[in-house]
This record gives structure tokens, C-alpha cells and sequence, in this order.
């Protein structure tokens, strides 16, 4: 019920729709603290099989050992398939899946793991979300002194659109929506570039600029969080860094929400910041946003700048808080 971030949801609904069209789809993944037990999505088989940190970044940095446990799960999945789709690349051990057709997915063309994918790994197709990180990837490619490049193809992630607005619903752990309320929506990773400091910057400014409005910050922090992404910061570093910017009391942290509470959670906030400083390789959460009906103001970085023509989507430089707080005021 719970995923990870945009990446996840998008690979849970390409292995269901594809089980729904009739094909045979299994999927591997790392052990996380020792649990090796198969589960389901969606119908779809989901085998712990992978000796990797299941940590993110750095997922190679485990024991020899476990190294080659990992190859031959792998290679006892290439034997299975008929084609590999490697999501969000992240898989060195290539040897493993010789003589079989690779897709692979590209993400957030920053991390060491999709880069490397890109310039030294093999793979007969890759799949970007936007026009944009096709062209990172080819005059990256271009530039390292590649002189071949497989296709690659666009094809944008998607969000659900209901027939009717959600009913609001804020997470359990949260306080009830008062009538002078402002609430602002934080649904990312809590990790600093995707914008924890410039959101909370910018819910103390509108404070200072609304006086008559009662200013709330969303943001989500998980134990567990933590040990799926170590750049992730813990609510205690949350509320520190509130106190340097005086959003101490705007700010309010709830547990990581599932997939299928979402809609009613965008719906209770007034209005979603994507306001950090990570480029986004397409950019969910403004879209899921505006689909469940609140606005969205965005840092006009990476692929966020594709959404500058659809309503309801405002960007602005990153880092001017004026101008965020006055995009958010605006929205309203």
C-alpha cells in the first residue's frame, strides 16, 4: 500500500496494467533488513531476491559475497523472462542478464546510478518521462565521447483523474482544517533539495504577509522513511530547521501517507509547493495536484518548466522566496 516516492507508484502501475493485458510479469527486488518473503501488487509476484543495500543511493555497496547471490538471482530471472525491464536502472551486474532484450527507465538524472546506467551499461531501449531528460541523456551521452546511443523514448507519467472531486481528508496524526486556515502541502521526501528549507521559508513569509490567515505547513516524516533514502532528514532536523526561519509553529510533520490517500490529502491543502532545488525528471506531485483540484507552485526547475502553460500550475525562481510566497498568495 505504500510506495516510495513517484518512481515506485509509476513501476506498480506499468507491472499491473501489463498482468491486466495478459502478460506473465514478475518482478525482483532488493531484501530489506533481512526479508527475503515474496509478496503481490496488484496480482503481480514481487520476489526479495536481491542482496543490494536496499538503500538508496550507493545500492551496490554491499559484501562480495552478496554481489554474487545477486547475480544469480538475477541470471535465474533472465532465464524466466523474455524481456528484462530494468526500472530506474540501477543494475551493474549486466552479465547476469546476457542474451536478453533490456529495457530500462530512466528517472532523476542526477544520481550516480542512473548516469553511470546511461554511459556504460547496455540496454536496447530506454524510456525517459519528458522531452527534456532525453535531451540530458543524448548531450550527456554526446559529450562523454559515446559514439552510439540506443532510442529512447518519451513517454510521460500519468495521473489519475477522478469524475468528482475527492472529499479533503488530512492524515489521522494532523489537527482538523479551522476557517482562517492556510494549508500548504509538502507532499515530497523530507530531503533537503527537494525543497524542505525553501517551503518552510516560504509559509513563515506568507505569515508575516497574511496576518488574518492561520498558516500550515504539511510535511511528511517516517522512521522508516529514513532507512529507505538516507538523504532524508527526521522530523527532530524538521522542526530544527523551522526554529532558524521562525516556522516553528506553521510546520507540522505526519506519518508517510499510501497511494490510495493521496487524492483526499490534495484536496484538503489550499495550495502544494514544489519548490526545491531537484531536478525533476517530469515532476508528479503538481500534476497529481491539480488532477484532485488545488493549485501548485513550482521552482521553475529540470522538467517543471514543461508545465508552465497548464492552469493552476505557477513557477518561480528558485530561491525567491518573495516570489513563492506571493504565487502562493496569488493562487488562493
Amino acid at each position: 500500500d505504500y510506495v516510495h516516492g513517484g518512481s515506485q507508484k509509476i513501476l506498480a502501475g506499468v507491472a499491473t496494467g501489463l498482468k491486466t493485458n495478459g502478460h506473465d510479469v514478475e518482478i525482483w527486488c532488493p531484501h530489506l533488513d533481512g526479508n527475503v518473503d515474496d509478496f503481490e501488487i496488484g496480482n503481480v509476484i514481487v520476489h526479495r531476491t536481491l542482496k543490494l543495500r536496499g538503500t538508496f543511493p550507493a545500492t551496490h555497496q554491499v559484501s562480495p559475497a552478496d554481489l554474487i547471490e545477486t547475480t544469480q538471482a538475477l541470471r535465474k530471472a533472465a532465464e524466466w523472462a523474455n524481456r528484462v525491464y530494468l526500472h530506474a536502472d540501477a543494475i551493474y551486474l549486466r552479465q547476469a542478464l546476457e542474451g536478453k532484450q533490456i529495457v530500462r527507465s530512466i528517472h532523476d538524472y542526477m544520481y550516480e546510478e542512473a548516469l553511470l546506467s546511461t554511459l556504460t551499461l547496455p540496454a536496447d531501449i530506454t524510456i525517459v518521462p519528458s522531452e527534456y531528460l532525453k535531451a540530458c541523456i543524448e548531450a550527456t551521452v554526446a559529450l562523454t565521447g559515446r559514439k552510439t546511443i540506443e532510442p529512447i523514448i518519451v513517454i510521460p507519467n500519468g495521473a489519475h483523474v477522478p469524475e468528482t472531486l475527492p472529499q479533503p481528508q488530512l492524515p489521522d496524526d494532523i489537527s482538523p482544517r479551522e476557517e482562517n486556515d492556510l494549508i500548504l502541502l509538502y507532499p515530497h521526501r523530507p530531503e533537503p533539495t527537494k525543497g524542505v528549507s525553501e517551503a518552510l521559508q516560504t509559509a513563515a513569509m506568507i505569515q508575516n504577509l497574511d496576518r488574518s490567515r492561520n498558516v500550515r505547513l504539511l510535511m511528511p516524516s517516517s522512521a522508516w522513511d529514513k532507512d529507505m533514502d538516507e538523504s532524508t532528514i527526521s522530523a527532530d532536523e524538521i522542526r530544527q530547521t523551522a526554529e532558524v526561519y521562525g516556522a516553528n509553529d506553521i510546520v507540522e510533520t505526519h506519518e508517510w501517507l499510501s497511494a490510495a490517500e493521496m487524492p483526499g490529502y490534495y484536496a484538503a491543502g489550499d495550495v502544494t509547493l514544489c519548490v526545491g532545488s531537484f531536478v525533476e525528471a517530469f515532476g508528479l506531485v503538481p500534476v497529481e495536484s491539480i488532477a484532485n483540484g488545488t493549485p501548485a507552485v513550482c521552482a521553475s526547475v529540470g522538467a517543471l518548466r514543461q508545465f508552465s502553460a497548464i492552469s493552476g500550475i505557477s513557477l518561480v525562481p528558485h530561491g525567491d522566496i518573495p516570489a513563492t510566497a506571493n504565487a502562493v498568495l496569488s493562487a488562493v
